[in-house]
Order: C-alpha cells, then sequence, then structure tokens
C-alpha cells in the first residue's frame, strides 16, 4: 500500500473520460486521445481473489479501464457499507483502493449498487417501499423481487425477503445522494479522486433498476404527475412512465456524482435488453438520448440464445445513439469470463 501510495502522489494527472462525437460517431475520449470502448467488471461485482486477479491480467493492456463495485446497502446476503447506523465511507474507499492497488496502471469507474439497506422500508420510511396495484409492498431480496410473499412461519436469515424502496422516492433518492457525496469527499481527501473517470449506478432486480411490477405507491403517482406535467413528457400512460422511475433515478445519482467529482467524468446504467419483449425490458431509450448525464448504457447478452451481447440481440437505435453523442456497451457474456479466469 505505501508503494501504491507513493506511484498515486507522482501521478499529476487527474484523469478525465467523456463521450465525444468525433465525425458524427460517438468516442469514448480519455485524457483527450480517442480510446477503445472496453471495460473490464469483475462478475457481478465480486470481491473475491479471483475475480479481482483476472482484472489485474487485463492491467496495461489496451483495457484501460476497470469498474469496481461498491453496494451501499448492507443485506442479510451481501454486506453494503450503507447500515441504520451511518455510511461507512472510509470502508468503501478502502475497498476501491485495494482494487486500484492491484491494478495501478487502470482507471476506473465506481459500480454503485444502489440498493438500500431493509430496515430503510421495513421500519424507517414504509411509506416510501414499492407498492402493487393492490397496495401491497413488493418484497425482494438484495437482487430480484418474487411475486408473493408470506411474512408467517421462520424464514432463513440470507433468504429474508423485504420492501424494495419506491425508485421515485424522493426520501431513498436524497440518502442515496447522501452516500455519494460522503464516498467522493473520502475518495478526494485519499487523493484517489484523480484516477476515478466515471460512475456506473446499478440497482434493484438484478442490479438493472428495471421494473417487473408496475409502482402505484404514493411517491410513483406523485412523480407521475409532475411527468406529464413537464416539457419533456413523452407519454401519460402511467405504466410506461413507472416503468421510467428508474432511469430517472440513476440521472439524480450521476448528477449527483459528476457534481462532486468536479471533472469530466462519463456515467454508465445498467438496462435490460432494451425493446425487448420482456416485461422488464427498458422503456426510457428516448430519455436516454436527451438526458444531459447518462453518457451510456450496458445491456444485458441475448440470453435466450446464449449469444454474446450482440446490439442485434437489443434492437436498439444506434444511428440515434450516435446522433446524440451517447454509446452503448455490452455486458460480456459472464459464463465466457468464468471460462477465462480458469
Amino acid at each position: 500500500e505505501a508503494a501504491f501510495d507513493a506511484l498515486l502522489k507522482s501521478d499529476s494527472v487527474n484523469h478525465v473520460a467523456e463521450i465525444r462525437r468525433v465525425d458524427g460517431v460517438s468516442r469514448l475520449v480519455i485524457d483527450g486521445e480517442i480510446s477503445a470502448p472496453v471495460v473490464y467488471k469483475a462478475k457481478h461485482g465480486a470481491t473475491g481473489a479471483v475475480e479481482t486477479f483476472a482484472g489485474q491480467k487485463l492491467d496495461g493492456s489496451d483495457v484501460r479501464l476497470m469498474v469496481k463495485e461498491i453496494r451501499l446497502g448492507g443485506t442479510p446476503q451481501w454486506p453494503g457499507y450503507w447500515t441504520p447506523e451511518g455510511f461507512d465511507a472510509k470502508g468503501a474507499v478502502q475497498e476501491l483502493k485495494n482494487a486500484m492497488r492491484l491494478a495501478p496502471k487502470s482507471l476506473f469507474l465506481v459500480a454503485l449498487r444502489c440498493t438500500a439497506y431493509p430496515e430503510f422500508t421495513e421500519k424507517e420510511h414504509p411509506e416510501e417501499s414499492w407498492r402493487n396495484a393492490d397496495g401491497s409492498p413488493v418484497y425482494g431480496t438484495g437482487g430480484s423481487c418474487v411475486a408473493t410473499y408470506s411474512s408467517s412461519g421462520v424464514l432463513d436469515p440470507k433468504t429474508r425477503k423485504w420492501p424494495w424502496p419506491s425508485y421515485a422516492s424522493k426520501v431513498y433518492r436524497s440518502a442515496v445522494k447522501s452516500c455519494i457525496r460522503a464516498l467522493v469527499a473520502e475518495l478526494k481527501a485519499q487523493g484517489l479522486d484523480k484516477r476515478i473517470v466515471g460512475i456506473h449506478t446499478c440497482g434493484y432486480h438484478d442490479g438493472q433498476f428495471t421494473a417487473p411490477y408496475t409502482d402505484y405507491s404514493e411517491p410513483a403517482k406523485a412523480a407521475y404527475l409532475d411527468y406529464i406535467r413537464s416539457p419533456n413528457c413523452l407519454s401519460t400512460n402511467y405504466a410506461f412512465v413507472a416503468k421510467q422511475a428508474g432511469f430517472f433515478a440513476q440521472e439524480e445519482f450521476a448528477r449527483e456524482f459528476k457534481r462532486a467529482l468536479g471533472k469530466p467524468a462519463v456515467a454508465v446504467r445498467w438496462c435490460e435488453s432494451a425493446l425487448s419483449p420482456k416485461r422488464t425490458g427498458a422503456l426510457d431509450i428516448t430519455s436516454f438520448v436527451q438526458s444531459d448525464v447518462i453518457d451510456v448504457i450496458v445491456t444485458q447478452p441475448n440470453y435466450m440464445q446464449r449469444r454474446p451481447a450482440m446490439p442485434t440481440g437489443c434492437s436498439l437505435p444506434l444511428a440515434s445513439f450516435h446522433l446524440h453523442g451517447k454509446m452503448l456497451w455490452n455486458e460480456f457474456d459472464l459464463r465466457t469470463w468464468g471460462a477465462f479466469e480458469s
């Protein structure tokens, strides 16, 4: 760690990344140079040595960017740094620093898993929870939500399910932004911000902020009224608007991160197979290309036919992406990474 601190101190460059249109084509530009839009991210942000050292093998190659995931809300399944006692910014930054030490030639995007700890909706803010049409809470774990849930009986704490917060909840969004400010402040205090060039937001339902159930909570209804009154309104269909709430939350989080970081940075968001026939398919493409803060979307592979994540599997309007200076980055098939690691 001392050797890395000395290396960091000797690096006088405050590295930056952005998406620019070059001859009508969207390009990733790092420190003023066009770079390959290739990013290494360990499987599901795992912290195990296998995934971490697989990334180390790429350090110094043409893969210049790496993503390190930091989970905010701690759960029985996946420990995090945000608990009812507060946000452990120092612990989160130490995990980032450990990843940087193993790949000292790389620049990093911070993947923020913007989940809340279970008590946030169970005890502190039950009125901010995601609701079904009948008013019942949408329950889930740290990964996926479920159609039904019974509170009777004894459940294994590791599989315990809790109400998820509404994507539209201002209380939830404000709390996450507070964590972001604390995280960036600690990065700056340790001089690590110079190696951070972006944010990759992820959250509920397989980490992708998708909406398998339409949200009928009070925060969602209020957000709907605000949306249809806004000049950016695309539709008055309630389900369509509710499904975009996750994207709007990611916009807020990315904007707060960029503002706190205080330099050009790339904002990346996960989405689930945009324009696919699945209920969870993204419906926010127009909002994305018009966004002033989200630069890149990352889509899943075509899971039905087990092909790599090709644009044809997502049916994305790539010409529009270039027109608006946006990019698509493909999520590389996780099973291929498994073969690479072994």
